[in-house]
Formats: C-alpha cells, structure tokens, sequence
C-alpha cells in the first residue's frame, strides 16, 4: 500500500496504524458488515523440553508493563487488561488498534469449517482465478 502499487488491501490493523503514520494518505477501515478478528496465542507443547523457562517466559509477557510495551511498539491491540493504564492515550483513542464498540459487535472470529473446507477453497481458488 505504501509503495503505491495497489489501491486496496487486507492488512493487519497494526500494520495499518503504522501504515498511517507513515503515509497520512492512507486510511483504514472496516466493513460496515463486519470482519474478522484474530489474536495471537502463547502456548506450550504437552512434551516441551524446557516447560519452566517457556512459562517464565509467557509469564513475563503477561506483565502489565511488558504487555504494553509490546502494544505500544507493534500498535496491536492488547488483550491484557492490566496492560491497558500503560498504552499510549493516543493509540487507545485510535480505532483501526482499539475499535470502538459497535463495530466490535460486528467482528467474529474464523471457525473450522470441517468437511465444507474444501468446498471453500474450491470456491476461492475460482474466485482469485478471475
């Protein structure tokens, strides 16, 4: 988008608030249909080898503090509550990092599709091929 080489793209909204900043023509937005939401996760395998360290390490992110300076940085959403009194006022204030309520209403998150996945992809794939 930056680059100019296309005029619309799905982008993660921390890449579009960065995106913004940098290119004050930029902007961003979501459907007033609704969209995806994701998150990240943080998880140990059953067997991992070093369990203790990994959960030092989850543990540490968790920190308020840590979870905040991380928000700050990528301009992603936290979801760490306690992380929230430490994010920039500026990025709580912006919507494409913290969307505001009703349009959070309308964000729901990918379910497994089961058997219909291959259809879906079938589906897809024609639609890209156009």
């Amino acid at each position: 988008m930056l680059g100019k080489t296309a005029s619309a793209a799905i982008v993660y909204s921390g890449e579009a608030a960065r995106g913004m900043a940098e290119d004050p023509g930029t902007s961003y937005f979501i459907p007033k249909e609704g969209s995806q939401i994701w998150l990240d996760n943080l998880a140990l395998l059953a067997k991992a080898p070093h369990r203790d360290l990994a959960e030092k390490f989850i543990n540490f992110i968790l920190d308020a503090k840590i979870g905040a300076q991380l928000s700050n940085f990528t301009q992603f959403a936290t979801p760490n509550k306690a992380a929230r009194e430490f994010i920039k006022p500026e990025d709580l204030k912006n919507p494409a990092i913290y969307p505001p309520p009703e349009v959070m209403a309308k964000l729901e998150f990918l379910e497994d599709l089961g058997a219909n996945s291959r259809l879906h992809d079938e589906i897809w794939t024609q639609i890209k091929a156009k």
